[in-house]
């Protein structure tokens, strides 16, 4: 026992000097076990009393001359310098652990890191990620939400994200008795629900203004969320209340229902965080609530690119149209996007900007820029076709290569 102690202490102290960049020292103490020690001059206890080993530390700062051993080091150090002694003597110890392949080899850390700055946290992450991780499984568990944000901060910068995973616990309360819930990578929706059971509601309203803005870059195409700016010839991206007016008339081009009709209110009432002084109001509650039935049924909506940013302005595409006697085509190609949403089971096409660059018949249709759905009102009126009558359009948009249906 003696000389494994002599090698773990060995081990801490060399951390401490070289990784941690601390100034002291452990010493560990050994001490035998006994049995009848004297309780006084004329009796002893009958006890048997186990081993112990006490911890003691001493500064190693060549400016101090006074390098005694302090036998209370909690009392001497401060509660960072204590942190950094109890993670290397941690850390020396595992190294000493036996390894078996029958056996898991996890390394927990549960708030070990809380008392140490900002700086010296990112240190001690850096030194556990580059000596541990690939030989243990690390399990660290939090309090700490900046804490948090930092270690999958180094994690992103490791490119390591698919190596881990991100859990978050809450508890609400349910009929007087505590509910645990764990949410394992967390969806904006998820986390803005239990924010919201729990009463942090300034933290709910933040989180839907995220996911607000998650979903519109989702649904847009990428033309709607960038606008010119006016003070250096380049495109900006479009704020919160930019692309909720898009995202309006986005819907309107795909003649789709609009499922979140209250966002822009919602956006002016409760996203702006400077919307509410007593944010606690049962009122302020079920606006919340409202957001969040918006929000989801938006988060519904599947999109599917049918013809995406690499594939614009190429001559690939027919619009190709028949009345039983005559067939009209053109072929043109997508200046805009083209997209496909789907709600509920119903499909609806935006209407993207498309190039004419020939047709059967160029004096029907002009060689011009113009809409898509325009475009194809004006091949089936070439064939004598109306509205009412015309095919779906989704079924006359063809490869002109293949010759294939562009949308299956």
């Amino acid at each position: 026992m003696k000389d494994a102690l002599v090698i773990i202490e060995g081990v801490a102290n060399s951390m401490l000097e070289n990784a941690f960049n601390v100034d002291a020292r452990i010493k560990l103490d050994y001490r035998d076990a006994t049995f009848n020690c004297p309780k006084s001059k004329r009796s002893r206890d009958g006890q048997l009393h186990a081993p112990s080993i006490l911890i003691h530390a001493k500064m190693d700062d060549q400016n101090i001359q006074d390098k005694s051993i302090i036998t209370h080091p909690k009392s001497f150090f401060n509660e960072a310098k204590i942190t950094c002694m109890a993670l290397a003597l941690r850390l020396s110890i595992l190294e000493r652990r036996p390894g078996s392949s029958q056996s898991a080899s996890v390394l927990f850390i549960d708030d070990l890191l809380i008392s140490l700055d900002m700086s010296f946290r990112k240190h001690v992450i850096r030194i556990l990620f580059d000596n541990y991780v690939g030989r243990y499984q690390i399990i660290l568990f939090t309090h700490d939400r900046a804490f948090f944000h930092l270690v999958w901060s180094e994690i992103e910068q490791r490119k390591a994200t698919k190596e881990w995973r991100k859990c978050e616990l809450y508890a609400t309360y349910a009929n007087d008795y505590p509910e645990s819930h764990l949410i394992i990578s967390p969806t904006y929706i998820e986390q803005a629900k239990i924010y919201l059971k729990t009463f942090h509601l300034a933290a709910c309203a933040n989180t839907l203004r995220r996911l607000c803005e998650q979903q519109m870059k989702r649904i847009l195409p990428m033309n709607l969320q960038l606008q010119i700016n006016e003070r250096e010839p380049e495109k900006v991206a479009v704020d919160l209340n930019g692309l909720i007016t898009n995202y309006k008339r986005f819907i309107e081009q795909c003649q789709m229902i609009d499922v979140a009709p209250s966002l822009q209110n919602d956006r002016r009432l409760i996203l702006n965080p400077f919307s509410h002084d007593d944010i606690e109001t049962p009122f302020y509650r079920q606006e919340l609530e409202n957001l969040i039935m918006e929000l989801e049924r938006l988060s519904s909506i599947e999109k599917i690119t049918i013809i995406g940013n690499q594939q614009i302005r190429q001559p690939d595409y027919q619009i190709k149209v028949s009345n039983g006697d005559y067939v009209h085509y053109t072929t043109i190609g997508f200046v805009e996007s083209f997209i496909k949403l789907v709600y509920e089971g119903k499909t609806y096409f935006s209407n993207p900007k498309v190039k004419v660059y020939s047709s059967s018949d160029n004096k029907r249709i002009p060689n011009k820029e113009c809409s898509l759905k325009t475009l194809f009102g004006w091949v089936y009126n070439a064939v004598s076709l109306k509205k009412e009558t015309a095919p779906p359009m989704e079924n006359c948009i063809y490869h002109n290569a293949t010759g294939d249906i562009l949308i299956n």
